[in-house]
C-alpha cells in the first residue's frame, strides 16, 4: 500500500488550471481470511476500511 501511495504522489496534473493540484489516495483493504468466504462480507469490510481511511485524515490506508 505504501508503494501505491508513493507512486501516486509523483503524479503530475497537466492542464489549463494554474497553481498546484495535490492528489491524495485513501485505500481500504480486507483479507479473505479475516472476513470469511463470502464476497459480500469481503467487499463490505473493504468499504468500511476505505471510509475509515478517509475519516482518519485521508491519504492513508486502513486494513480490516
Amino acid at each position: 500500500m505504501e508503494r501505491i501511495k508513493e507512486e501516486q504522489s509523483k503524479l503530475q496534473i497537466i492542464g489549463d488550471c494554474q497553481g498546484e493540484i495535490n492528489l491524495t489516495v485513501s485505500i481500504g483493504v480486507s483479507s479473505l481470511i479475516a472476513s470469511g468466504k463470502a464476497f459480500d462480507i469481503l467487499f463490505s469490510r473493504a468499504d468500511k476500511a476505505l471510509y475509515q481511511a478517509k475519516n482518519t485524515g485521508r491519504n492513508t490506508a486502513c486494513y480490516l
